[in-house]
């Protein structure tokens, strides 16, 4: 198995899989349509009908961040404590802090006399200025703790023992979170907050133990898949909900937690038949996922007002459902490469500035 590429911990970028790459995409598009479900009327809107129903098969698919998760312990199962070990965390750090500051600027032009320099820079330290750069604070962590968790993961040794530290994980962090609702406390939720682990050490034992499977396997992924994409909507309809309640839980759950490994292993098993233009055009879009994922904020923080400036129904923006979701991806994708590039007009600019001091030129020649 050969090192692949991701955006957030990034190894060798000459050798890739392109079934990454189409997990990555699926991952960014996920969680761009998870956030059409919070960013507008659906869960006020009275669940009724064939309308509301397939709109709520795609609230149903919240594995957006989750696929990123299994990623990461797919891609960093050998990740060790060494200078080689850490790398990647610059493109996180710089990518973060220039979206947060482009974040900061659209706030002060919507809302100038609420932003201030102290605000903007506590917003960045309590990664609030990006409603979405929780991920970000998550993942901090995870990067830090990935030499650890690969030295429990492969020092469990026996297949069946990582089996096992795998389902205590899974235990303790997953059924809780669909006991405990609407003031029932069953099962202690301490770790329920725990779940990226189980998600990372999923990750590393689809690396170590391969991920071949057979078209009989795939076939029952994906009527699994299905059946557990209607079963949410089909019960609102059933027991006539007044709006969309999530009776399966939340993302990291008893149900989504496999929903998002069985969609991961679907996305990794798919044959990849296809010309290299196309592969080329994946490689692109995912090594700009990360960032489309910090820009996707700015967009639908100008998209969404401007929608709602329409008076639509929630029955009309679920039909615009799929244009929303093309359009605010492709306007992120514009925002990550004005990113990159500013990055680069800024190091380029440094370099030859500071060439210029070293070779004692005039620092008018930098003009």
């Amino acid at each position: 198995m050969t090192y692949l590429n991701l955006p957030i911990l990034s190894v060798r970028e000459s050798m890739r899989s392109y079934q990454a790459d189409l997990i990555r995409l699926v991952a960014c598009l996920a969680v761009i349509m998870s956030h059409f479900f919070i960013l507008t009327d659906f869960h006020s809107t009275a669940f009724d009908g064939f309308a509301m129903w397939s709109q709520g098969v795609g609230a149903s698919f919240l594995v957006g961040s989750d696929l990123y998760m299994i990623l990461t312990g797919f891609l960093c199962c050998y990740r060790s404590f060494s200078s080689n070990g850490y790398q990647g965390w610059r493109k996180v750090v710089f990518s973060y802090l220039i979206m947060s500051l482009l974040m900061i600027f659209i706030h002060w032009y919507s809302l100038p006399t609420s932003v201030t320099i102290i605000k903007g820079l506590k917003g960045i330290l309590s990664f609030t200025t990006i409603p979405y750069a929780w991920y970000i604070e998550m993942w901090i962590g995870l990067f830090l703790l990935s030499p650890l968790l690969n030295i429990l993961f492969h020092a469990c040794g026996e297949r069946r023992k990582k089996k096992l530290m795998i389902l205590i994980l899974f235990l303790i962090c997953c059924p809780a979170e669909f006991t405990n609702r609407y003031g029932l406390y069953i099962l202690p939720e301490y770790w329920c907050d725990f779940y990226p682990v189980c998600l990372y050490m999923i990750g590393c034992y689809i690396r170590k133990y391969g991920n071949n499977l057979t078209y009989f396997h795939i076939l029952l992924l994906t009527i699994g898949i299905l059946l557990i994409l209607i079963l949410c909507p089909t019960l609102n309809l059933v027991l006539s909900t007044d709006t969309y309640k999530h009776f399966l839980g939340d993302r990291g759950g008893i149900f989504y937690l496999p929903l998002s490994v069985m969609v991961f292993m679907f996305l990794l098993n798919i044959p990849f038949n296809i010309s290299i233009k196309v592969k080329n055009i994946l490689a692109y879009l995912s090594r700009y996922s990360f960032d489309i994922f910090l820009a996707s904020a700015m967009v639908d923080s100008i998209i969404y007002p401007w929608l709602k400036s329409f008076s639509l129904t929630q029955e009309e923006l679920g039909w615009l459902l799929p244009v929303i979701v093309i359009v605010i991806y492709i306007l992120s994708l514009v925002l990550a490469l004005t990113k990159d590039m500013i990055i680069k007009i800024i190091y380029y600019g440094y370099r030859y500035l500071l060439g210029c001091i070293l070779k004692k030129e005039s620092i008018l020649d930098f003009f």
